[in-house]
């Protein structure tokens, strides 16, 4: 039973880990066998490098398994909350913009229903008089509504341009995941 357990975590080893430390022993062995001093000397200095080369290998695995673990989700936060601030400043301009166009309309209606209503200026009532200020009307209420749709597609534009950015992002880290895990 305890042969067997050795035999499994010798299994549990990473194959790299293994690979290089084979090749390790290799050169070992080659080492033990050699009877020239110089060759020994060289054999060495290979079995020096093979170590250090072990040792640069786990630096760079453990860098990238830092950035894929902390500094890409952290990335992808502070992206996501630039995004939900960016999209919360045009919400509230669109709001405001809206708010102030209807004050407007409604300035306008008020100023309109004085000038109709006062006694001392003769209310138009030829139809010819009433024209110009229904055309006037008319088209202030047109501009708005075609301002209203504008800050609309562009509200709706920035939206899905914020989504395909963040999904790209995502993107971008499942990618490097999968990088890493091969």
């Amino acid at each position: 039973m305890y042969k067997q357990s050795i035999r499994n975590i010798s299994l549990f080893t990473g194959r790299r880990a293994i690979g290089l430390t084979r090749d390790k022993r290799e050169i070992q062995d080659k080492a033990s066998g050699v009877i020239n001093k110089a060759e020994f000397n060289k054999l060495k200095s290979q079995v020096n490098k093979l170590d250090q080369l072990m040792d640069d290998v786990e630096k760079a695995q453990e860098k990238v398994r830092d950035k894929l673990e902390r500094q890409i989700p952290q990335d992808l936060n502070e992206l996501s909350a630039k995004a939900d601030n960016i999209k919360q400043q045009l919400n509230a301009r669109i709001d405001q913009e809206e708010e102030e166009r209807y004050l407007a309309i409604r300035e306008l209606q008020e100023a309109y229903n004085k000038l109709l209503g006062r006694p001392g200026v003769a209310a138009p009532t030829e139809p010819s008089a009433q024209q110009p200020l229904r055309r006037e009307l008319d088209e202030c209420k047109v501009a708005i509504k075609k301002l209203a749709e504008s800050v609309t597609v562009v509200k709706n534009v920035l939206d899905r341009k914020l989504q395909d950015e963040v999904r790209k992002r995502e993107q971008d880290v499942d990618r490097l995941s999968a990088m890493i895990q091969r």
